[in-house]
């Protein structure tokens, strides 16, 4: 039987150091028996056989075998899609990437938490993160024991012959890596990578992978579309008052119109300047929106990451690592620098930033602010007297910064999690995100159980408000609720919003009714939806109309073995550059699945697009709940004879890759 208990492992000056794993084995004592010694083990020194059997490979052509990778140099990342170290590897990955054409780099997941482990999740991660390389869900640890890995991040590198010829734990190596594969690249042949995409599994909504929600105390909210680039301003009754940024990955200052961020998190409303600031984390910088002028600017940070912890920074003298929540108390702006394991402060008058918790040492260790040790700081929140809580994401716990020390809230230690509710001693969370303070209470995002949970900032006791723990989508009371992995919360007028992430949607609760709801958005066609993926097309049968003007009914099913989740937030987007066709007044019929269309065509009109969002689940299954997005084009021709009233049957692909069909009644 194999045990797996958790050690820190230190790397590198200035790093972060990676979680680390160290290993025994245990067999059935037999007392009768002599003792044997096994001699001691050495790890793999040669690119072994991928395992075949309970694995899963994601963004690839193939399930690799060591054949399809010889002649090539080959990177294999040991990784936990949870820990945001390894996340920091990406960027100097996929520089590689374009480097060498010699070099395939395959990702081994090693999962953490037992969430980490479904490979549906691990899917949406992979999108979440653009991550660009094969990935396989090593679930059973089976490639991490033959190599004897110690720790996320890892890397092996083997040469084409398949033979070790570097090992390391943590950051990036240095400049002898490529240096190494530059000698023989030009005696390499390349023969194409193995990668292929996920994103056409993806089912987006409106939002990709939203994160964080601000408020500005009265009427708005903000929201990070995360994936999507941007943020939304909208008010609480669903009305999208602007977009900020165009919604391509960059780092560009102006208007809100021509602004771009990368992956934006955490955000903080200071009401004295009518400012928004943005953690940018994938910029690593710090972003300011002045909502009278509608500019962002950058006011923290030269957009590179670097694992070297300067004393100060000021405006863009040094880099960043993985600022991710933002808060602000008075006129100091309070940052977690996730990568560095710090909690940061930034002067909004003297613009000068300095670290205000944590030596930058990855670990669990109270006391004062500058000798604690903290793993992965995330989400942040203060009270009305200006104490600071946060919560982290390693250490799957909640944590203050009271009289000038870092004191645990809940939380055990790096490696002890679950979903436990109780006394501070007793509760446990499990990789927590955002955080929000309310009412003299803490509500955090207990993101890896699809909880939210309330705590006691004093006693530290714990209570589940919503959520079942089951992974999918369901409204109604908030301890029935079903989430998919929620990231950012904060209340309103007495109401909570929180980002449901996997679910790409926003979702209200009512705490005196005890009942969740989606939020509907109401002007859906300012909210400049960009899909980030190649939306999928799907085509209707040729619909005949009379001249002037018409109805059609669109009628959405699925198969005999699944079924249209009545509850969901179900939709129908007539796309915003068809003319001649809108909705009746009473909209998607969530119940009927179904919508009425106003047609208007005098021989002009000859298709049109609706954009479709819908939730189904199995028959046999209705634990499970399925996502997806298509536009789908119906063709138009005119006839005088055809009824002023039709119902066309759409029957849904529950799968990409099935085939779909349409009935036409026109009669």
């Amino acid at each position: 039987m194999m045990y797996r208990h958790l050690i820190f492992c230190m790397v590198l000056l200035f790093c972060a150091a990676p979680e680390a794993i160290a290993q025994k084995k245990s067999k059935k004592k037999n007392d009768n028996a002599p003792e044997v010694l096994e001699p001691p083990r050495e790890p793999a020194n040669t690119l072994v056989e991928f395992p075949y059997d309970d694995v899963d490979w994601l963004n690839s052509t193939q399930r690799i075998r060591r054949a399809a990778l010889k002649g090539k140099f080959v990177l294999l990342s040991f990784w936990a899609m949870s820990s945001e170290l390894c996340l920091t590897q990406l960027d100097w990955m996929n520089q590689l990437k374009k480097e060498h054409r010699s070099l395939e780099t395959i990702v081994i997941h090693s999962p953490k938490y037992p969430a980490e482990r479904d490979t549906s999740f691990l899917r949406d991660a992979i999108i979440k993160h653009n991550i660009q390389f094969p990935v396989l869900n090593d679930q059973n640890f089976v490639l991490w024991d033959e190599y004897m890995i110690e720790a996320w991040p890892t890397h092996l590198l083997f040469n084409p012959e398949g033979e070790l010829v570097m090992r390391w734990q943590g950051a990036k190596p240095g400049a002898d890596f490529s240096d190494f594969i530059a000698r023989y690249e030009g005696r390499i042949a390349s023969t194409g990578s193995l990668y292929s995409s996920e994103l056409g599994q993806f089912q987006q909504g409106l939002m990709a992978f939203p994160t964080f929600i601000e408020d500005d105390r009265f009427i708005f909210l903000f929201v990070s579309d995360t994936r999507g680039n941007k943020i939304h301003k909208v008010d609480v009754n669903g009305v999208v008052e602007e977009t900020i940024g165009t919604g391509k990955q960059g780092r560009t200052d102006g208007s809100h119109l021509i602004a771009s961020f990368k992956g934006p998190r955490g955000m903080a409303y200071h009401t004295a300047d009518s400012a928004l600031y943005v953690a940018d984390t994938g910029n690593n910088l710090i972003r300011r929106y002045d909502l009278r002028k509608q500019m962002v600017t950058t006011v923290l940070g030269n957009g590179m990451r670097t694992f070297e912890i300067p004393d100060t920074i000021i405006g863009s003298s040094h880099g960043l690592n993985q600022p991710t929540d933002l808060t602000i108390v008075d006129d100091v702006l309070y940052i977690t620098m996730t990568g560095w394991n710090q909690i940061w402060k930034y002067d909004l008058i003297t613009r000068i930033a300095q670290p205000h918790a944590g030596t930058g040492k990855f670990g669990f260790e109270d006391g004062k602010l500058e000798s604690s040790l903290l793993a992965e700081p995330y989400g942040i929140t203060h009270d009305n007297d200006g104490v600071i809580y946060f919560t982290e994401r390693q250490s799957s716990a909640v944590r203050s910064l009271t009289r000038n020390r870092v004191v645990t809230i809940v939380g055990k230690g790096v490696f002890d999690y679950g979903d436990e509710d109780g006394k501070s001693k007793d509760a446990l969370l499990q990789a927590p995100a955002g955080i929000t303070y309310h009412g003299k209470k803490l509500y955090v995002a207990d993101q890896f159980n699809n909880k939210i949970k309330e705590i006691d900032p004093g006693s530290g006791r714990t209570e589940t408000v919503i959520g079942t723990g089951d992974r999918g989508y369901r409204n109604g009371s908030g301890r029935r609720s079903i989430l998919n992995k929620p990231t950012g919360l904060t209340f309103l007028r007495d109401k909570m919003y929180f980002s449901d992430t996997y679910n790409h949607n926003l979702r209200v609760y009512n705490p005196e009714r005890d009942f969740i709801r989606p939020f509907e958005f109401e002007n859906k066609f300012e909210m400049s939806f960009n899909p980030i993926n190649n939306t999928q097309l799907l085509e209707i049968d040729t619909v005949y109309v009379p001249r002037g003007e018409s109805g059609i009914t669109l009628q959405f099913e699925l198969g005999g073995n699944w079924y249209i989740e009545e509850n969901a937030p179900n939709e129908v987007v007539i796309n915003q550059r068809t003319i001649g066709v809108k909705p009746d007044d009473d909209g998607f019929n969530r119940e009927l699945g179904q919508i009425r269309l106003e047609i208007e065509n005098y021989g002009a009109l000859t298709h049109f697009f609706a954009d479709v969002s819908l939730f189904y689940r199995p028959v046999e299954n209705d634990q499970l709940i399925f996502h997806r997005t298509f536009t789908l084009m119906v063709h138009i021709r005119m006839d005088e004879e055809a009824p002023p009233e039709q119902n066309v049957l759409f029957i849904v692909p529950p799968l990409r890759t099935a085939r779909h069909s349409a009935e036409t009644d026109r009669g």
